[in-house]
């Protein structure tokens, strides 16, 4: 034990007070007269021993009020095991303001509300003339500038809610950044510590600045959100009616039962349903919507409470242009791909020779099918490659005797592999990629016949497969499907199964597709829209309520890529204007990782600072003891002042009582 003020320990000398009042008796005699000596002998016999006692105990009680009363101002403490070594700088406080910290930490009082309350008590802390620098997330990147702690407050009550998550590499950048201007000493880190927006793989921060971390606990980590939403292939060319596929997850460990799911076209309802989703599982559910011939803002809405930021997921039905499919052919092209897509409403067909091969209709193609080519030569490989990179869909159906070693530029590990015909697996109907038109298939189906000439080794998330395991149909990369066999009548039945067209209709009509791009993200650098009659100097802006953005633009195929400025991307349905008119919408959600609550563990923060000087401080203490005085170890003072109280009022008793 040692004191934090021992100088105050000159007070015991006090205790000589009491011990000069018992020796010597101040007070004045009385005289009292007695007529009978006998009776003066029996009182001084029966009081003399009892009122010794009590001297001895009122005296007791005296030292022990004043010694325990002096070590009240002495301040003893019990020290901690662990020194903090404070290093000198600026003071920095950060408030995570992701909309995660909405969430409950106690009845009546989000992790927001706590945040806040505990960054003032920081501040309270601090001693007077000194300044303190308070960011958030959507103000780390600007300036930092030392405030008075008056104006720090002030910040600090100030802050809201953000759409930006909390990012330990933007804070590490900017600490270093700072170090042009000055030094940060200690930063006080007021967070949840979600895990899905905190890189374990990556730390950057200052390794000189002392950090005291502060996780909030949220009393809730269940929660459901919309993950995506798809127009379903099979239904879009059925008497203009539209349907869409809502796959919705719960990230949480709690099963959600009968959840309310609504789904609003404009201003109106136009349809809803109820889900069950297991413990970190996901459903999808389809909604038919009617017929949509125009541009449509519309909304998912779930009802999921207590946490409610992420109920809202908003996407655009726009109209439907028809997919650019660009064919490639060769002498011993198979003639079925031309009759897929023979529909006109919904595919815009351009074929062309491959040796022969326009680069400008390349580069405008949605969905490039290579018909049976043999020895494709290197530029045009490489133009292929580049078109992938671009989000082009390409499909790969090899000849009876493909040029093996051309192609592995595309894929490496593609090797010859002529085997006899045999049937194809049942797909499964969990596959994504067959949502919405084998969810209804009762019984087992007839599958076709295949033969295959190539193979690039076992996949499990194979499209389609032989009974033998291996893949018949696969997304080989990102953007490059490959079938492992020619389409002709006396190799294979697959192009007159029934399984051919939604298959082939499914490919075409992928994610990358502009008729199937319903919704962006907030944190996505670029999203693409086609926009008919814009030139290069036509200015484009982003509109919604008073926010208007303004991005760079890029022609891409038949595509604009649009550039966003995502610091200022908020969710939500803008409409497209290009001079002024209205060319189209776009919506943005959040980054779903922030749905995702579940966080750190106690040794999971621990693991992420090891390396730096931290100390994990609980909010409790943060107000109370004081998040200054966490390294002085156990203040005893209010014991010493509880026992001092108790003393004086033994002393009161014993006088009143005795």
């Amino acid at each position: 034990m040692v004191f934090l003020h021992p100088e105050y320990l000159w007070g015991l000398l006090g205790l000589i007070v009491p011990v000069i009042i018992h020796l010597f008796d101040f007070r004045k005699n009385r005289k009292v007269y007695f007529s009978d000596i006998r009776f003066l002998k029996q009182v001084k016999h029966a009081s003399k021993k009892p009122l010794r006692l009590k001297q001895w105990l009122i005296l007791l009680s005296r030292i022990g009020a004043i010694t325990f009363l002096v070590l009240v101002f002495a301040q003893p403490i019990v020290p901690s095991k662990r020194k903090i070594m404070r290093s000198s700088g600026d003071k920095l406080i950060y408030l995570d303001n992701s909309l995660s910290m909405s969430v409950p930490v106690r009845t009546n009082e989000s992790a927001m509300d706590r945040a806040r309350s505990l960054g003032q008590s920081i501040v309270k802390q601090m001693d007077k003339g000194k300044s303190a620098i308070v960011i958030n997330n959507d103000n780390m990147a600007r300036f930092w500038s030392p405030q008075s702690l008056k104006e720090a407050s002030d910040n600090i009550a100030s802050v809201s809610l953000s759409t930006k998550s909390l990012s330990m590499e933007r804070l590490g950048a900017s600490m270093k950044e700072y170090e042009n201007r000055g030094s940060i000493g200690e930063a006080y880190i007021i967070s949840d510590f979600q895990k899905s927006t905190m890189n374990m793989a990556s730390n950057t921060l200052d390794t000189s600045a002392y950090y005291y971390l502060i996780p909030l606990e949220p009393q809730t980590t269940s929660n459901c959100v919309v993950d995506s939403v798809y127009r379903l292939a099979s239904d879009i060319n059925s008497e203009g009616q539209t349907k869409i596929q809502v796959i919705i997850k719960n990230p949480g460990g709690n099963k959600k039962e009968d959840m309310p799911v609504r789904v609003f076209v404009g201003d109106r309802q136009v349809s809803s349903a109820t889900v069950t989703i297991g413990a970190h599982g996901q459903e999808s559910v389809t909604f038919s919507l009617g017929k949509i011939n125009e541009d449509k803002p519309a909304i998912v809405q779930l009802e999921d409470y207590p946490v409610s930021f992420d109920n809202q997921f908003y996407f655009v039905l726009n109209e439907q242009h028809p997919i650019q499919v660009l064919e490639l052919t060769s002498s011993e092209s198979s003639k079925y791909v031309q009759k897929v897509f023979g529909n006109k409403k919904l595919f815009h067909l351009e074929q062309q020779d491959w040796r022969n091969a326009d680069f400008s209709v390349l580069e405008t193609a949605d969905f490039i099918v290579l018909n049976q080519i043999k020895e494709p030569d290197m530029p045009f490989l490489e133009a292929l490659k580049n078109m992938m990179q671009r989000g082009c869909n390409v499909l790969i159906i090899p000849p009876r005797e493909p040029d093996v070693k051309a192609y592995k530029f595309l894929l490496p590990q593609l090797r010859e592999s002529f085997t006899q015909e045999q049937k194809l697996q049942s797909p499964s109907v969990n596959n994504p990629f067959f949502s919405g038109f084998l969810e209804n298939t009762r019984g087992a189906i007839d599958m076709p016949s295949a033969t295959s000439v190539w193979s690039w080794g076992r996949d499990r998330s194979a499209v389609l497969s032989f009974e033998d395991g291996r893949p018949y149909l696969s997304e080989a990369t990102n953007e490059l499907y490959l079938l492992s066999g020619p389409l002709e009548d006396s190799l294979s039945n697959v192009p007159t199964h029934a399984l051919f067209v939604p298959v082939m209709y499914r490919l075409a009509l992928s994610r990358s597709a502009p008729m199937n791009s319903l919704f962006g993200r907030t944190n996505h650098e670029f999203e693409e829209v086609q926009i008919d009659s814009i030139g290069v100097r036509d200015v484009v802006k982003l509109k919604k309520d008073d926010i208007e953005l303004v991005p760079d633009k890029q022609k891409i195929g038949n595509k604009w890529r649009l550039t966003l400025p995502k610091d200022f991307v908020q969710p939500g349905v803008y409409q497209v204007m290009v001079n002024n008119v209205q060319k189209g919408l776009l919506a943005f959600n959040l980054d779903p990782k922030e749905s995702v609550l579940q966080t750190l563990s106690m040794e999971e923060l621990k693991q992420y600072f090891d390396g730096y000087r931290y100390s994990i401080v609980d909010g409790i203490n943060v107000s109370g003891k004081g998040i200054g005085n966490m390294d002085k170890g156990i203040a005893l003072w209010k014991y010493a002042l509880s026992i001092c109280l108790l003393f004086l009022l033994t002393e009161a008793l014993l006088i009143r009582f005795l």
